[in-house]
């Protein structure tokens, strides 16, 4: 993995273990090599003083190339995110409508199912999903479920939440997190209710998305 910042300017400073990074955490000089999920938090310091915006991602090892996503409902060929593999490609996308790394589906549900192609231990799973009410008509769902399975018969829900419509207008990433008791997982399924229509007092009128990316599991 390689850091930069925008001026290519001032020293990074980094941590994989989810703390937030402060003078005295590691000075990042060379490309950061991982072989199991990370949370990487970075901050570019300038005299000692922290600037500008931290990077908060959290970076999964455990999707290979045998894994295969099934979605219920196409996402739509000009928001792809990348292909079928863009929800674990370790690319994230921030809080900009016109990131490619979103995928976006209208009006329908994101309904997916991921084959991991073998079963592994996990016992978290992570999801984004975007809402942007001053420029785009991308909404945040109406309710997520993530269900898990080591047969890819039998499913069980770890995570399912109903969320209020939010009328903030400036652009959110939500995060999900479902932490559960480690367990062998070999399928996810992953369910985001769409709002459909944009309510009364959006500033559009029509139907709605829902933007999502990366999924993350540890």
């Amino acid at each position: 993995m390689e850091l930069t910042n925008e001026l290519d300017l001032h020293e990074i400073r980094y941590t994989i273990d989810g703390s937030a990074p402060d003078i005295s955490s590691t000075l990042y000089m060379d490309n950061i090599t991982y072989s199991s999920p990370i949370s990487l938090n970075a901050q570019t310091f300038r005299n000692g003083v922290a600037v500008g915006f931290p990077l908060i991602k959290q970076f999964s090892t455990q999707f290979s190339a045998k894994c295969v996503i099934d979605y219920k409902y196409p996402y739509n060929e000009t928001y792809s995110g990348g292909g079928d593999r863009a929800l674990f490609d370790s690319k994230f996308a921030i809080a900009r409508g016109d990131d490619p790394n979103w995928q976006g589906i209208k009006k329908s549900d994101l309904d997916v199912t991921i084959d991991l192609g073998d079963v592994t231990e996990l016992s978290q799973i992570g999801i984004n999903f975007f809402q942007h009410i001053a420029a785009t008509s991308v909404m945040l769902p109406k309710a997520v479920e993530i269900q898990i399975s080591s047969d890819g018969q039998t499913y069980k829900s770890v995570y399912k939440e109903e969320f209020e419509t939010v009328e903030k207008r400036d652009p959110i990433i939500k995060r999900i997190e479902s932490d559960f008791e480690k367990q062998e997982v070999g399928w996810i399924k992953i369910t985001a209710i769409n709002m459909q229509k944009l309510p009364e007092w959006h500033i559009r009128k029509g139907d709605a998305w829902v933007f999502v990316d990366e999924v993350s599991i540890k």
